[in-house]
């Protein structure tokens, strides 16, 4: 401290300014260069002006040879506990410093055996990359090493460590993001779950900011993906189709690849997995999905499988759905919807259908059904309320899944079974939309699917004929000439004599709104078919365990009698 003009309370002489630097560079005595660097740490501990005249370049090479060369283990940790200070007292000469250092010796202590040097170094490595010039980015690219060891010293019996690799990961990722897509195939994230357990006064803070940094590292993910297959399938509008073997194309489509399967990884992370919720992000992965048909199957098709499975557990988890169901429905549900009837490829269509059949049923069962949506908006950054994405919701599926349910029904096995369990939850959803389903012509289609030999003769498929009978949309005599009399009796009496137990209730209830619906519209002689065909196999079910199948058998009865 200084009084008015007064000299400060302490200085350091010119001559002992030299002194100290004679001492770092030349070991006349290790003693006394031990304690010429404990000088220096102490000041650099202090900070303030001394510490920025005697904080150079050179005084960091010094300490850096000593930390190299010093027989003395104390004279390493000092000397290491010196740069690391000198680092965070002259931030500004960081990148100076670290190119004169070079960022191979940097990385290289960290695989040192001694903890604290360890522990110093992983400090300068961090100030390091804030403050990388485009020479220290470079030099990172020889680090071949350098993943391992981040991954190794995660696992460091010092938990100091643990959380001082967690903040360089971060910076290292946000500085060259292909750094990130390999510590991910390497196992990253679910090492930093397991610390997150730990709950360590100095590593909790650390996995908490790299959760809080995980929005902007995806974002970077997603963006260098996007890049990729642009130039992926960008060469083949160019070139036409050519089959691509040109080394750099496959080394380019592997890169994309693995970072695909490092956004899988976040993605199925219980702990990260929400970054993945963003607007652009969701909008991001939409894009992916339409512009991968167009590319080379050769270069794109398991980057086309990585992606998939991104959308698979996308529609699985609900926490995703729930931060942003707004952009979800609003982009990727049409995307979905047009590639689940437009692909070329069985497999793409297939799985878009089953991926929006997972999310529609989300929506439907356990946010409406539930009413968690207003729940869980509490912590959803989408401002739109339940009302709101209910009616996006509804848009939805008048326009783009109703439009499309022929062609599905149409399409090869197993996309019928999961069309027919959208449209049952669809239906649950709003059931005024079976007038539109009628419209469609499809109610044909589900009294055809009870054929004992049909593929789509299942419970689904029995649901959709009730619902559809019950319904006023649809006029009794259509039903009655499709013969669904006849194939539902049909059904019955094969379940009835094989046990089939999945369908005895559901074939039951079809029966029943059959039953109520001819007799209330006055067709006796349906209902007298009914009674000759399946009278005996009813009477039957009224003795069964199952207390829903006895009832609806004896509701059958009653109707009948």
């Amino acid at each position: 401290s200084q009084s008015g003009n007064s000299k400060p309370m302490w200085y350091i002489p010119n001559g002992t300014v030299t002194t100290i630097s004679r001492l770092l560079r030349h070991v006349e005595d290790p003693v006394t260069q031990h304690y010429a660097v404990k000088t220096l740490e102490n000041i650099f501990s202090i900070g303030g002006d001394w510490a920025l005249r005697l904080g150079t370049y050179e005084s960091a090479l010094s300490l850096l040879h000593i930390c190299s060369n010093a027989k003395s283990e104390n004279v390493k940790v000092t000397a290491s506990s010196a740069l690391a200070r000198l680092y965070r007292c002259n931030i500004e000469q960081a990148q100076v410093m670290t190119d004169k250092i070079g960022m191979r010796a940097i990385v290289g202590f960290l695989y040192e055996g001694n903890t604290k040097v360890q522990q110093h170094f992983a400090t300068i490595f961090i100030i390091a990359l804030v403050n990388a010039s485009n020479k220290s980015k470079n030099a990172l690219s020889d680090e071949k090493l350098l993943v391992k060891t981040l991954i190794h010293l995660l696992d460091h019996g010092s938990n100091v460590i643990r959380g001082k690799v967690v903040v360089s990961i971060i910076q290292l990722s946000k500085l060259q993001i292909h750094w990130f897509v390999q510590l991910c195939n390497s196992k990253l994230i679910g090492m930093v779950e397991r610390l997150n357990r730990i709950q360590d006064e100095y590593v909790s803070p650390c996995v908490g900011w790299f959760g809080a940094n995980m929005n902007l590292l995806v974002e970077l993910l997603v963006t260098q993906i996007c890049e990729n297959v642009e130039k992926l399938c960008g060469r083949r509008s160019a070139y036409g189709n050519r089959t691509y073997h040109n080394s750099s194309m496959s080394s380019l489509s592997s890169d994309t690849n693995l970072a695909c399967k490092a956004l899988l990884a976040v993605i199925t992370s219980s702990l990260f997995r929400t970054s993945c919720g963003s607007s652009k992000t969701i909008s991001r992965i939409g894009q992916l999905v339409l512009k991968l048909q167009k590319g080379p199957a050769a270069l794109v098709s398991e980057i086309k499988n990585t992606i998939f499975n991104i959308l698979e557990a996308l529609s699985q988890h609900g926490d995703i759905l729930l931060e942003n169901p707004g952009d979800i429905l609003d982009t990727l549900a049409p995307v979905l919807a047009t590639s689940m009837v437009s692909s070329q490829s069985g497999d793409t269509r297939f799985l878009c259908a089953k991926v929006l059949c997972d999310m529609v049923l989300f929506y439907i069962s356990e946010v409406y059904g539930q009413t968690q949506l207003s729940s869980g908006s509490a912590s959803s950054n989408d401002a739109a309320s339940c009302q709101e994405i209910e009616a996006l919701l509804g848009e939805q599926i008048r326009e783009n899944i109703l439009p499309n349910l022929p062609a599905l029904l149409d399409d090869e096995d197993p996309i019928p079974l999961y069309s027919l369990k959208m449209l049952i939850a669809v239906l649950d959803f709003d059931a005024q939309l079976t007038a539109a389903v009628s419209e469609l012509g499809l109610v044909r289609n589900f009294i055809s699917y009870l054929s004992l030999d049909h593929p789509n003769n299942n419970v689904h498929n029995l649901r959709l004929c009730k619902i559809m009978t019950n319904a006023r949309d649809v006029a009794l005599g259509d039903l009655l000439a499709c013969g669904i009399v006849e194939k539902a009796a049909s059904v019955l009496s094969y379940t009835c004599e094989n046990m089939v137990e999945a369908f005895m209730e559901p074939s039951l209830e079809l029966c029943f709104a059959i039953i109520s619906r001819v007799s209330e519209e006055g067709e006796k002689e349906s209902l007298r078919a009914m009674a000759g065909t399946c009278m005996q196999q009813i009477m039957s079910l009224g003795k069964h365990a199952d207390l829903g199948v006895s009832e609806m058998a004896g509701k059958c009865v009653r109707m009948l009698s």
